[in-house]
Protein backbone atom coordinates (compact mmCIF):
# COMPACT_ATOMS: atom_id res chain seq x y z
CA UNK A 1 0.00 0.00 0.00
CA UNK A 2 1.37 3.39 -1.04
CA UNK A 3 1.50 5.23 2.32
CA UNK A 4 2.58 8.70 3.41
CA UNK A 5 3.01 10.00 6.97
CA UNK A 6 2.51 13.77 7.22
CA UNK A 7 4.32 14.90 10.36
CA UNK A 8 3.69 18.04 12.41
CA UNK A 9 5.45 19.29 15.51
CA UNK A 10 3.02 18.31 18.31
CA UNK A 11 5.25 15.81 20.10
CA UNK A 12 2.48 14.21 22.18
CA UNK A 13 0.90 13.03 18.91
CA UNK A 14 3.97 11.23 17.55
CA UNK A 15 3.26 7.80 19.08
CA UNK A 16 3.56 5.08 16.44
CA UNK A 17 5.43 7.33 14.05
CA UNK A 18 8.26 4.86 13.57
CA UNK A 19 5.89 1.94 12.91
CA UNK A 20 4.69 0.85 9.50
CA UNK A 21 6.21 -0.47 6.27
CA UNK A 22 9.78 0.43 5.43
CA UNK A 23 8.80 2.05 2.13
CA UNK A 24 6.25 4.52 3.50
CA UNK A 25 7.09 8.16 2.92
CA UNK A 26 7.59 10.78 5.63
CA UNK A 27 6.79 14.39 4.83
CA UNK A 28 7.84 17.24 7.12
CA UNK A 29 7.31 20.96 7.09
CA UNK A 30 8.62 24.34 8.12
CA UNK A 31 11.11 24.25 11.04
CA UNK A 32 10.18 20.71 12.05
CA UNK A 33 13.72 19.50 11.36
CA UNK A 34 14.88 21.45 14.41
CA UNK A 35 12.24 19.82 16.61
CA UNK A 36 13.20 16.32 15.51
CA UNK A 37 16.95 16.83 15.77
CA UNK A 38 16.84 18.17 19.34
CA UNK A 39 13.83 16.60 20.98
CA UNK A 40 13.35 13.02 19.90
CA UNK A 41 14.54 10.21 17.61
CA UNK A 42 18.12 11.27 18.32
CA UNK A 43 19.38 7.72 17.86
CA UNK A 44 17.12 6.58 15.00
CA UNK A 45 16.20 9.63 12.94
CA UNK A 46 13.26 9.29 10.61
CA UNK A 47 14.11 9.17 6.95
CA UNK A 48 12.09 12.10 5.69
CA UNK A 49 11.50 11.86 1.97
CA UNK A 50 10.08 15.33 1.24
CA UNK A 51 9.88 18.70 2.94
CA UNK A 52 7.46 21.59 2.60
CA UNK A 53 8.11 25.30 3.08
CA UNK A 54 5.18 26.92 1.32
CA UNK A 55 5.32 30.36 2.97
CA UNK A 56 6.24 33.34 0.77
CA UNK A 57 10.01 33.14 0.68
CA UNK A 58 11.34 36.63 1.43
CA UNK A 59 9.27 37.42 4.56
CA UNK A 60 9.79 33.86 5.81
CA UNK A 61 13.55 34.16 5.37
CA UNK A 62 13.71 37.53 7.14
CA UNK A 63 12.06 36.31 10.33
CA UNK A 64 14.12 33.13 10.79
CA UNK A 65 15.99 32.50 14.04
CA UNK A 66 19.63 31.95 12.98
CA UNK A 67 20.10 29.36 15.73
CA UNK A 68 17.60 27.05 14.02
CA UNK A 69 19.60 27.10 10.80
CA UNK A 70 16.41 26.67 8.81
CA UNK A 71 17.55 28.04 5.46
CA UNK A 72 20.87 26.22 5.71
CA UNK A 73 19.05 22.97 6.48
CA UNK A 74 16.73 23.38 3.51
CA UNK A 75 19.75 24.00 1.29
CA UNK A 76 21.60 20.86 2.42
CA UNK A 77 18.88 18.33 3.34
CA UNK A 78 19.20 16.47 0.04
CA UNK A 79 15.47 15.74 -0.34
CA UNK A 80 12.83 17.53 -2.43
CA UNK A 81 11.74 20.78 -0.78
CA UNK A 82 8.36 22.02 -2.00
CA UNK A 83 8.23 25.80 -2.31
CA UNK A 84 5.80 28.39 -3.60
CA UNK A 85 8.49 29.27 -6.15
CA UNK A 86 11.90 27.68 -6.76
CA UNK A 87 14.78 29.45 -4.97
CA UNK A 88 18.34 29.43 -6.30
CA UNK A 89 19.81 28.79 -2.84
CA UNK A 90 17.78 25.57 -2.40
CA UNK A 91 19.29 23.02 -4.85
CA UNK A 92 16.55 20.43 -4.29
CA UNK A 93 13.73 22.97 -4.37
CA UNK A 94 10.58 22.00 -6.27
CA UNK A 95 7.77 24.36 -7.26
CA UNK A 96 4.54 23.14 -5.69
CA UNK A 97 2.28 22.04 -8.61
CA UNK A 98 -0.56 24.32 -7.54
CA UNK A 99 -2.57 24.36 -10.75
CA UNK A 100 -2.40 20.58 -11.18
CA UNK A 101 -3.50 19.98 -7.58
CA UNK A 102 -6.40 22.42 -7.96
CA UNK A 103 -7.56 20.37 -10.94
CA UNK A 104 -7.38 17.13 -8.93
CA UNK A 105 -9.12 18.50 -5.81
CA UNK A 106 -11.69 20.48 -7.78
CA UNK A 107 -10.95 23.76 -6.00
CA UNK A 108 -8.20 25.62 -4.18
CA UNK A 109 -9.76 24.82 -0.80
CA UNK A 110 -6.56 23.23 0.41
CA UNK A 111 -4.43 26.35 0.30
CA UNK A 112 -5.37 27.66 3.75
CA UNK A 113 -2.38 26.09 5.57
CA UNK A 114 0.72 23.96 4.96
CA UNK A 115 -0.95 20.71 6.04
CA UNK A 116 -3.64 21.38 3.46
CA UNK A 117 -1.03 21.68 0.71
CA UNK A 118 0.53 18.39 1.82
CA UNK A 119 -2.76 16.49 2.07
CA UNK A 120 -3.88 17.74 -1.32
CA UNK A 121 -0.60 16.67 -2.95
CA UNK A 122 -0.91 13.19 -1.40
CA UNK A 123 -4.41 12.87 -2.88
CA UNK A 124 -3.15 14.22 -6.22
CA UNK A 125 -0.34 11.66 -6.35
CA UNK A 126 -2.63 8.74 -5.62
CA UNK A 127 -1.44 7.64 -2.18
CA UNK A 128 -3.57 4.79 -0.87
CA UNK A 129 -3.10 5.62 2.81
CA UNK A 130 -2.50 8.97 4.54
CA UNK A 131 -1.47 9.15 8.20
CA UNK A 132 -1.31 12.40 10.16
CA UNK A 133 1.08 12.70 13.10
CA UNK A 134 1.88 15.64 15.34
CA UNK A 135 -1.27 17.52 14.36
CA UNK A 136 -4.05 18.51 16.75
CA UNK A 137 -6.15 21.27 15.13
CA UNK A 138 -8.36 21.47 18.24
CA UNK A 139 -9.61 24.69 19.91
CA UNK A 140 -6.51 24.93 22.11
CA UNK A 141 -4.15 24.60 19.13
CA UNK A 142 -3.79 28.37 18.82
CA UNK A 143 -1.72 28.41 15.64
CA UNK A 144 -3.68 25.86 13.61
CA UNK A 145 -7.22 25.47 14.98
CA UNK A 146 -8.53 27.72 12.18
CA UNK A 147 -7.38 25.15 9.60
CA UNK A 148 -9.44 22.23 10.90
CA UNK A 149 -12.41 22.67 8.49
CA UNK A 150 -10.07 22.56 5.49
CA UNK A 151 -8.14 19.56 6.81
CA UNK A 152 -11.31 17.60 7.56
CA UNK A 153 -12.72 18.49 4.14
CA UNK A 154 -9.62 17.02 2.51
CA UNK A 155 -9.71 13.92 4.71
CA UNK A 156 -13.35 13.39 3.79
CA UNK A 157 -12.51 13.88 0.13
CA UNK A 158 -9.73 11.30 0.47
CA UNK A 159 -12.08 8.75 2.09
CA UNK A 160 -14.63 9.37 -0.67
CA UNK A 161 -11.97 8.49 -3.22
CA UNK A 162 -11.11 5.23 -1.48
CA UNK A 163 -8.03 6.43 0.41
CA UNK A 164 -7.50 5.15 3.93
CA UNK A 165 -6.90 7.99 6.41
CA UNK A 166 -5.68 7.96 10.00
CA UNK A 167 -5.27 10.65 12.67
CA UNK A 168 -4.01 10.23 16.25
CA UNK A 169 -6.56 9.40 18.92
CA UNK A 170 -5.44 12.48 20.85
CA UNK A 171 -6.00 14.91 17.98
CA UNK A 172 -9.24 16.80 17.41
CA UNK A 173 -9.49 15.65 13.81
CA UNK A 174 -12.47 13.54 12.73
CA UNK A 175 -14.04 13.70 16.18
CA UNK A 176 -16.88 15.59 17.81
CA UNK A 177 -19.57 15.34 20.46
CA UNK A 178 -22.71 13.41 19.64
CA UNK A 179 -25.65 15.79 19.37
CA UNK A 180 -27.64 15.91 22.59
CA UNK A 181 -24.91 14.22 24.64
CA UNK A 182 -22.85 15.92 27.32
CA UNK A 183 -19.51 15.10 28.90
CA UNK A 184 -19.70 14.81 32.69
CA UNK A 185 -17.50 16.82 35.02
CA UNK A 186 -15.11 13.90 35.56
CA UNK A 187 -14.45 13.78 31.83
CA UNK A 188 -13.78 17.51 31.70
CA UNK A 189 -11.39 17.29 34.65
CA UNK A 190 -9.46 14.45 33.01
CA UNK A 191 -9.24 16.40 29.77
CA UNK A 192 -7.76 19.37 31.64
CA UNK A 193 -5.26 17.10 33.45
CA UNK A 194 -4.21 15.61 30.10
CA UNK A 195 -3.57 19.07 28.66
CA UNK A 196 -1.35 19.96 31.63
CA UNK A 197 0.67 16.74 31.31
CA UNK A 198 1.17 17.24 27.59
CA UNK A 199 2.44 20.78 28.05
CA UNK A 200 4.73 19.66 30.86
CA UNK A 201 6.11 16.76 28.79
CA UNK A 202 7.10 19.16 26.05
CA UNK A 203 9.41 21.04 28.41
CA UNK A 204 11.30 18.01 29.71
CA UNK A 205 14.86 17.64 28.48
CA UNK A 206 15.52 13.99 29.32
CA UNK A 207 13.99 11.08 27.47
CA UNK A 208 13.44 9.00 30.62
CA UNK A 209 11.39 11.77 32.22
CA UNK A 210 9.33 12.22 29.05
CA UNK A 211 8.57 8.50 28.92
CA UNK A 212 7.23 8.53 32.50
CA UNK A 213 4.98 11.50 31.78
CA UNK A 214 3.85 10.01 28.46
CA UNK A 215 2.94 6.75 30.22
CA UNK A 216 0.84 8.69 32.74
CA UNK A 217 -0.78 10.60 29.88
CA UNK A 218 -1.69 7.40 28.08
CA UNK A 219 -3.28 6.01 31.25
CA UNK A 220 -5.39 9.16 31.69
CA UNK A 221 -6.26 9.06 27.99
CA UNK A 222 -7.70 5.56 28.40
CA UNK A 223 -9.75 6.69 31.39
CA UNK A 224 -10.96 9.71 29.46
CA UNK A 225 -12.03 7.65 26.46
CA UNK A 226 -13.99 5.40 28.80
CA UNK A 227 -15.93 8.40 30.08
CA UNK A 228 -16.64 9.96 26.70
CA UNK A 229 -17.32 6.80 24.71
CA UNK A 230 -20.28 8.57 23.15
CA UNK A 231 -18.05 10.69 20.92
CA UNK A 232 -18.77 10.82 17.20
CA UNK A 233 -15.71 9.94 15.15
CA UNK A 234 -14.41 8.52 11.90
CA UNK A 235 -12.01 5.60 11.91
Amino acid sequence: MKTVCIVGGARHLWNGLEDGPADQEYWGLNQGHWVFSLRRFEHSPLKFTRWFQIHPWEPMERRQDPEMGHIEWLATCGIPVYLEEVQAKIPTGVRYPFEEVVATIGSNYFATNSFGYMLALAIHEGFEEIKLFGADFGPKDISDAYARPCIEFLLGLAVGRGIKVWAPEGSALLKGDLYGRTVNQSGLALEEALDVLRRYSGRLMYREERLVVEEASQHLERLYQGLVGGKARHG
